[in-house]
């Protein structure tokens, strides 16, 4: 990958994460709060920014990465501000990316890209409350269901609206 490509791709994926993680606090998680009081910190039922970690781990590999963790502490600074904010962006990335080496070597396709999101979802939403519980508060072993549906629900519906957005595209682009 050339420096511009690196350049290029650190910050797409630094801003999308950003983007995506803003409209998740604030109108997903609004949302839910008048629907469903779960309460803070619980998380919520769909969380787009995870889609975005398994399409920069699937886009660009471990050449994303320094843009990806900058996303996340930036994102999680919003939130947490303080000690957290590094170990939970480590355990963040390190949950898609472990996956992503063990399957790294198969041929990119839809199977590949929903084992990563599956597997991904399973250890972020393992990894987090076991952090959570240990460090901040005694957390319900409910809230770890909530991530890890939140993750999954977030990143397929991310895929879905990429996926429809590029089709709008093509035939967009396809007229003219």
């Amino acid at each position: 990958m050339h420096v511009s490509q690196f350049i290029k791709y650190n910050l797409l994926f630094f801003v999308l994460y950003v983007f995506f993680y803003i409209v998740q606090r604030q109108f997903i998680v609004t949302y839910q709060e008048l629907i469903l009081p779960l309460g803070e910190g619980v998380g919520t039922l769909i969380f787009f920014p995870h889609g975005i970690r398994v399409l920069a781990c699937m886009v660009g590999g471990v050449a994303v990465l320094p843009g990806l963790f900058a996303g996340h502490i930036l994102a999680n600074e919003l939130r947490f501000s303080g000690d957290h904010t590094l170990l939970l962006s480590v355990i963040s990335i390190t949950s898609i990316y472990l996956p992503y080496f063990f399957l790294k070597n198969k041929k990119l396709s839809l199977s590949v890209l929903l084992q990563i999101t599956v597997i991904s979802s399973i250890l972020n939403s393992v990894f987090h409350h076991l952090y959570l519980k240990w460090t901040l508060i005694n957390m319900e072993p409910f809230i770890m269901f909530t991530y890890l549906i939140g993750d999954l629900l977030g990143a397929l519906s991310l895929f879905y609206i990429f996926k429809y957005v590029q089709k709008l595209y093509i035939n967009y682009s396809s007229k003219y």
